[in-house]
């Protein structure tokens, strides 16, 4: 398994009285093309490990069998850690948050704790429900825990002399790991992933994992959209992913209560930017489409009076040559809020 790969990631001790916490952020992020991936794509791809554990509820979990299908993030940690744990699973949930719930659905977080004596089942299952209560959390002996991690690929975790009451930080591998459908390592998350990257990401691992399925379809993910102060101009932003057999092409597009709903995409020439539609786009399979604010985009005229200037959410119809229409609904953000990106 990938332990050197892991080692390189991070290895974190954290604890409520200043543990420490310098987990290695590199990775891809940085000026990554905006359909690559911003976590740390491994040379190899890893086979999801095969362990059981306890899960909170007292019955045993096997790790293989229970995410079989479905895109897995797999994270070892804490729940006295005050920083990289609570850190990495807030912004996850958040990501998980503004994803259209057919997709979240398909997503399954894995949360195995590196200090069995203190994270006791009643505790782990009150502090992940903070975070999103679909969310697993396993347990087991200290042997079972140390064969987990070396499963994974990655260095098991060691408890430290800390200051304060809890008498002990654990030194622990800071990144989330996430499995695709096929079940297979897709990339590793370090400490310092942001929840702008998880949005990016999450509907890329969607649709990737999904490229190889025989009943594969187009996906569309991650969709919102905004309204402007004056009510009279909009702008959507999704991804299409087409993880059909066979190409595709997206023709059109139209949104309940606005007039001339096109795509866009930016051109500078002189030095000046400026909006030109992008007209119809071809959608190789397994290849996507990525509309993401200042690049391409989906722009929109509301008329007087239209209900749609008001509106929570806008109901999208996407018209592809081979599928057909495509209906979306997007949740409008307001200028400002970041968490829509």
């Amino acid at each position: 398994m990938a332990l050197v790969a892991a080692l390189a990631l991070g290895f974190a001790g954290c604890g409520a009285a200043g543990g420490d916490d310098a987990a290695d952020s590199t990775g891809t992020r940085a000026g990554a093309a905006p359909d690559r991936l911003r976590g740390v794509e491994p040379p190899n791809r890893e086979r999801k490990p095969a362990f059981t554990l306890s899960d909170v509820d007292g019955g045993r979990y096997d790790f293989l069998a229970e995410t079989a299908g479905r895109l897995t993030f797999l994270f070892f940690g804490y729940t006295h850690c005050p920083d990289i744990c609570p850190v990495h699973l807030a912004n996850l949930a958040a990501a998980l948050a503004r994803l259209p719930r057919a997709d979240a659905d398909r997503v399954r977080v894995v949360f195995v704790t590196t200090d069995p004596q203190r994270d006791t089942p009643e505790r782990m299952k009150r502090w992940l429900g903070a975070f999103d209560p679909a969310f697993v959390g396993l347990t087991g002996t200290r042997s079972e825990l140390e064969a987990a991690q070396r499963a994974a690929g990655i260095a098991p975790s060691v408890a430290q002399p800390a200051p304060g009451d809890t008498g002990y930080a654990v030194g622990h591998a800071a990144q989330v790991i996430a499995y695709g459908f096929d079940g297979r390592m897709r990339a590793q998350y370090p400490f310092g992933t942001r929840q702008k990257d998880w949005a990016h990401d999450l509907p890329i691992l969607l649709g990737m994992a999904g490229a190889g399925d025989a009943a594969g379809d187009l996906h569309v993910t991650g969709g919102y959209a905004r309204i402007m102060p004056t009510r009279d101009v909009g702008a959507g932003y999704f991804t299409v992913v087409n993880a059909s057999g066979a190409g595709d092409t997206l023709r059109g597009v139209a949104v309940a209560h606005a007039e001339n709903a096109e795509l866009h995409t930016m051109r500078e020439t002189g030095g000046l930017v400026r909006m030109v539609p992008l007209g119809q786009y071809a959608i190789a399979s397994g290849d996507s489409l990525r509309l993401r604010e200042g690049a391409d985009h989906l722009m929109f005229d509301l008329p007087a009076g239209s209900p749609a200037a008001a509106a929570e959410t806008l109901d999208v119809t996407l018209r592809f040559a081979r599928r057909g229409d495509v209906r979306l609904r997007l949740p409008v953000r307001a200028y400002g809020d970041e968490g829509g990106r």
